[in-house]
């Protein structure tokens, strides 16, 4: 179980497992997702603006999840 203060976005019922698809999620916030078969893949897209900063953290491993995350 984790706490935040920030949106929190699930994952969409809809594809989101190519770039063309990707999820439009809001920044900052956290993402909440599950993997739905082996190789599953997940694509999010954000507004960002030219000299924002953030930070991406990628917890499954940390979490004690077998799997390998990408960013």
């Amino acid at each position: 179980m984790f706490l935040t203060d920030l949106p929190v976005a699930l994952e969409a019922d809809r594809p989101n497992d190519t770039p063309e698809t990707a999820q439009e999620i809001t920044a900052p916030g956290e993402v909440a997702g599950r993997i739905e078969k082996r190789h599953d893949r997940d694509f999010y897209r954000f507004a960002a603006k030219k000299g924002e900063v953030f930070a991406v953290s990628l917890i499954a491993d940390r979490a004690g999840a077998d799997m390998d995350t990408y960013f």
